[in-house]
């Protein structure tokens, strides 16, 4: 081969180079991924030019499935999409029923469904799939659980792509990238167990009657038809939870927290009370009184002496423990069996609970249709800040605004679950003092846009939003520093 043949191949190949190089733009990105590492100077500069570089490649759905899955507390759905970056799944609890082994049996044959999405979103580049719920939300013979569970692994494969975590994914999507913070973790850490109240069958109370339950007379009461009972034949669960304030490491809060549950559960092993096990796997503990309850899980935060703050939050299970009596309402913090308290009295009780352990989070204090209640609710809290303001107390308690404005300086979050605007709207319309703190139920909408549309729609009327892993809290606060919390319970 003569010396010019050479040099025809050498340009030949050079070409090809300049071409390839060209093709996949080679040259501009490892400038930027240059620049970038020099810039943030990580740590690990050779995983972060390795985690650039998967960003950088072409992006294909390979597949897209959907599965029956057995989960922690039951049956679960499974959507599950695989690209060329890897496996990302979105898992959504099924709707319980009363025969859980015949729901595990009864699995859903997805094999013709799988193939139908697989054909429908195979070699789909994610980038593209902005509209990617509404895509989902028109594919015919999927259910709104499945949609949900979809919905999720997709967003999980978009911020992926995109290079982004999921909270940064999450907020570019919803026009926040300047508000959001790594959400916090929260623990309930004690499930205080009392006997409930017997009521038609639109009661969520366990029933749970023993043989010396039914040897025990019931007392009646007629004065509302939905009332069949007072008996001790239910068990309710008063949720008690702790939040860390002030920690800035998640890692660091959930240490924290599970250093305090595992100290509250040897305390419990060790004492004469008696202890079950909730479906969560938290103690679940017969205490004669709400307020030692209270009082048990402070000792125990006091106990480790944590580095960061630790506030408590009470679910009071007040819809469950309540019966109307004479155009008022009646409550039995302490069980159906004890001496049951005028709202006035239950209301002044919780207020003491809250002044004296400094509770974050106050939830299901009232009955829904408890007006007079949430009157005199709303009014104590306002004396009662106004009293703590006086005595110079006010950084105590953070009265600048736990979940709550001038008057209402504690988050109550009223017992009530909302999944569109229309109803979340006629709710604060008809019931402006119920509550300040309204919970959202993840599974019970299509997909997370529509997630993300009711978060922007609430903070458009002036609602902060708190996330957690089961529920989405929001929150009317408009000065709320306290950041977002996801539920490990």
């Amino acid at each position: 081969m003569s010396k010019n043949d050479n040099s025809k191949i050498d340009i030949k190949e050079k070409v090809l180079i300049d071409n390839y190089i060209k093709l996949h733009s080679l040259e501009s990105n490892l400038d930027i991924i240059l620049n970038n590492v020099v810039t943030k100077r990580p740590n690990n500069p050779f995983t972060t030019i390795a985690n650039q570089f998967i960003a950088l490649e072409k992006p294909e759905i390979l597949s897209v499935l959907l599965s029956d899955v057995v989960i922690s507390n039951g049956v679960g759905i499974q959507g599950t999409v695989t690209t060329n970056l890897g496996t990302f799944v979105g898992c959504i609890s099924k709707a319980k029923t009363n025969d859980s082994l015949n729901s595990i049996i009864n699995i859903k044959d997805y094999n013709i469904l799988n193939d139908l999405l697989t054909s429908k979103f195979k070699s789909v580049n994610p980038n593209e799939l902005r509209n990617i719920d509404e895509i989902i939300t028109q594919i015919d013979k999927i259910n709104q659980q499945e949609r949900l569970a979809l919905s999720i692994a997709f967003h999980k494969v978009l911020s992926k792509h995109k290079s982004l975590q999921l909270h940064e994914y999450i907020a570019d999507l919803a026009n926040t990238k300047d508000q959001i913070r790594l959400p916090l973790p929260i623990l309930t850490v004690l499930i205080r167990a009392v006997s409930g109240i017997s009521k038609n069958s639109s009661s969520t109370a366990i029933q749970t009657p023993t043989n010396a339950d039914k040897k025990k007379p019931v007392k009646s009461n007629k004065s509302n038809n939905n009332i069949t009972a007072i008996s001790d034949n239910t068990i309710v669960s008063q949720h008690i939870t702790i939040y860390p304030i002030n920690s800035t490491d998640f890692n660091e809060a959930s240490n924290v927290l599970l250093q305090i549950s595992r100290l509250i559960n040897n305390k419990l092993e060790s004492s004469k009370l008696n202890i079950t096990t909730s479906s969560c796997g938290c103690s679940r503990v017969f205490f004669p009184s709400l307020e030692e309850a209270v009082k048990f899980v402070s000792n125990c935060v006091n106990e480790v002496n944590p580095p960061i703050d630790i506030k408590i939050g009470i679910n009071c299970a007040g819809a469950l423990l309540s019966l109307p009596s004479n155009n008022s309402y009646n409550y039995f913090p302490n069980g159906a069996l004890d001496v049951g308290k005028t709202y006035q009295q239950y209301i002044d009780m919780i207020i003491n609970l809250w002044k004296d352990y400094e509770l974050i989070s106050i939830e299901d204090l009232i009955d829904p249709n408890d007006i007079e209640g949430a009157n005199y609710l709303k009014n104590k809290l306002s004396q009662t800040v106004t009293e703590l303001t006086n005595q110079k107390k006010s950084n105590k308690y953070n009265l600048s605004g736990i979940g709550g404005d001038n008057t209402c300086n504690v988050q109550l979050v009223g017992n009530l679950h909302f999944n569109s605007i229309d109803l979340l709207n006629d709710y604060i319309t008809t019931n402006p003092s119920n509550c300040n703190t309204i919970k959202l139920s993840i599974n019970k909408f299509n997909t997370i846009s529509d997630v993300i549309n009711m978060i922007s729609h609430c903070k458009s009327i002036g609602l902060v939003v708190v996330l957690s892993y089961n529920d989405i809290v929001i929150t009317k606060d408009t000065n709320n520093d306290i950041t977002s919390y996801v539920n490990i319970e």
